[in-house]
């Protein structure tokens, strides 16, 4: 195993002021969950969490910054964020395509009921139970392929690099128990979160990305050596940029 796990839960490790960075993240996350009712704390949280995810993955992966947490005062950082959702949008088609055929199937198996036609409620409601747990099982696919999308994306900076199949697939089996570490350990922080009511849910997304971002960097680092294979940081703000 070249992954270090208890790097990627103190802060400090890298970054002297990696604990600082990474309480304002959290605040402004928390923050802008609790005032999601209101549209733009919606947005920005929704572009920023990943957009930092991203750039915190990039410095370790790279050694941009010598590895250390980005500023979390940047709003450079929802550019990213937006890459980030248009290819988790891409990547989801398949799994809302089979959910929507899921509640076709609850609504065919409504309608036996109200009609009284049991061979029709049963089909429907068998069939909902297989394309529901189909659905289930490909964002679980789609959960486990979030890491090395977001390496591809940091490698040049391109969304392009993220619809490259062949590389994300060679990308996940370079270390496969490494790489395992990285998904199991973002899966299970918000498993284990999920317990605690309200605040649990809250918290557990921005803590979880922070903690994927570290590990997912230092893969990048020590298993696809993006340390010395990736295009140094461009100087400005864009779309494929890191400021």
């Amino acid at each position: 195993m070249q992954i270090n796990l208890a790097e990627a839960l103190n802060p400090n490790a890298n970054d002297p002021e990696g604990l600082k960075k990474a309480a304002i993240f959290l605040v402004l996350c928390i923050l802008c969950t609790f005032l999601g009712g209101l549209i733009l704390p919606a947005i920005f949280v929704l572009l920023f969490m990943p957009g930092y995810t991203l750039a915190a993955m990039r410095n370790r992966a790279t050694g941009d910054e010598n590895g250390r947490l980005p500023d979390p005062v940047n709003p450079g950082h929802c550019w990213h964020g937006l890459m980030a959702v248009l290819v988790a949008i891409v990547y989801s088609i398949p799994a809302m395509g089979v959910g929507f055929m899921a509640l076709m199937s609850a609504a065919g198996a409504a309608t036996g009921l109200v009609n009284r036609s049991a061979a029709t409620g049963l089909a429907g409601m068998a069939g909902f139970g297989v394309l529901g747990m189909a659905a289930l099982i490909l964002l679980f696919v789609i959960t486990c392929f979030i890491p090395m999308l977001g390496l591809q994306y940091c490698k040049n900076n391109q969304i392009g690099d993220t619809l490259k199949i062949g590389e994300v697939f060679s990308g996940m089996l370079s270390s496969p128990l490494d790489y395992a570490l990285v998904v199991i350990a973002f899966i299970g922080i918000n498993f284990a979160f999920g317990f605690i009511p309200v605040a649990g849910s809250i918290v557990a997304a921005p803590l979880s990305c922070l903690v994927m971002a570290n590990l997912a960097g230092q893969y990048g680092e020590k298993v696809l050596n993006m340390h010395e294979n990736c295009m140094a940081r461009e100087v400005g703000t864009g779309i494929n940029k890191f400021e």
